[in-house]
């Protein structure tokens, strides 16, 4: 019993600081939901994609385009020849060279 009281106190004192967190509130869910959907939102932007790409393979860009999930870089080696580079948009890893 001591120990279901002390977890309850503290579950409370973790959720009272949150807004929204009250028994009577309809907030909870609808919180979550956006801090969720600020966390997706978090991608690198085209320029970060664009230098990612560059470190990883010297030489100008031709173009950039994007997908739903990833960047695609195409450059121009030193050596003449096109290489194409997809970065992922979420977190920078490069996917694929050809």
């Amino acid at each position: 019993m001591r120990h279901l009281l002390n977890h309850l106190l503290f579950m409370g004192a973790i959720l009272a600081p949150l807004p929204g967190a009250g028994i009577a509130s309809a907030q909870p869910y609808t919180t979550h939901f956006l801090s969720v959907s600020n966390a997706r939102q978090a991608e690198i932007s085209q320029q970060k994609a664009v230098a990612i790409a560059q470190k990883h393979v010297n030489g100008r860009v031709l173009s950039v385009s994007r997908s739903a999930s990833s960047y695609r870089v195409k450059i121009l080696n030193r050596k003449g020849n096109i290489q194409v580079v997809t970065v992922n948009a979420s977190d920078g890893v490069i996917l694929s060279t050809r």
